[in-house]
């Protein structure tokens, strides 16, 4: 609820707006497994398929009174749906003494669709809005990674990583959507997905009281969100 008289009037009531998020929610679904071949003690995968399905349902109504009034005409609304498909593995191998590396991938098959806005027009008290609705949308990345490390002293351990990251748009990121006396709505249905590439240099030293760590961290992202 939004109040658009100034406080401490609007404590006492007022004009304002009602939101409701009725619909709105997601679930998730995430299996994993560890396979250790009998014959190669050196070796463990890993393995995992994951889902996760969004759903934005978000409507703006006008009300007389934002603390007792009921929901009046439209302001705005916006609706989307989501799913992310990924499945992942990765190797890690004690490939010599004192040696150990990590190989993986990562497979992402995200969609969004049914995305809509609509703003409503006129006045607070207009009772027509405009539509917007946006095109379905899929994209399919692959995300690799790779570590190594070094039992460099019996107290040392020297490590070496790479890997790339994908983060997909919200919903709201997409279709969400705002009226205010400056701007008639906000969000990007094209907005396109984070990726970052990440690599780590570090040395953890046990000090026998804890453990020291020196790192040297470095990023690069494209379309940052």
């Amino acid at each position: 609820t939004l109040f658009r008289s100034a406080l401490p009037l609007a404590l006492n009531g007022g004009a304002g707006t009602i939101t409701d998020q009725n619909g709105t929610g997601w679930n998730t679904l995430a299996l994993k497994g560890t396979w250790r071949p009998q014959d190669r003690r050196d070796h463990v995968v890993d393995m995992g398929l994951q889902q996760d399905q969004g759903n934005l349902n978000y409507r703006v109504h006008n009300t007389d009174n934002w603390i007792s009034g009921s929901a009046g005409v439209l302001n705005n609304a916006f609706a989307g749906k989501s799913n992310l498909l990924s499945a992942f593995a990765q190797d890690t191998w004690s490939f010599a003494p004192q040696w150990k590396s990590v190989l993986g991938l990562r497979a992402e098959q995200w969609s969004a669709f049914d995305g809509r806005t609509d703003i409503a027009s006129g006045t607070s008290n207009a009772s027509s809005s405009t539509a917007y609705n946006f095109e379905r949308r899929e994209e399919f990345y692959l995300s690799p990674k790779a570590a190594v490390s070094n039992q460099w002293r019996d107290d040392t351990v020297l490590k070496a990583s790479l890997g790339r990251a994908v983060r997909m748009p919200t919903l709201s990121e997409l279709y969400g959507a705002t009226t205010n006396a400056n701007s008639q709505y906000v969000n990007d249905p094209n907005l396109k997905p984070e990726k970052s590439w990440t690599t780590e240099l570090s040395m953890e030293k046990d000090t026998g009281k804890g453990l020291l760590r020196v790192t040297f961290f470095a990023e690069e992202t494209k379309d940052s969100i």
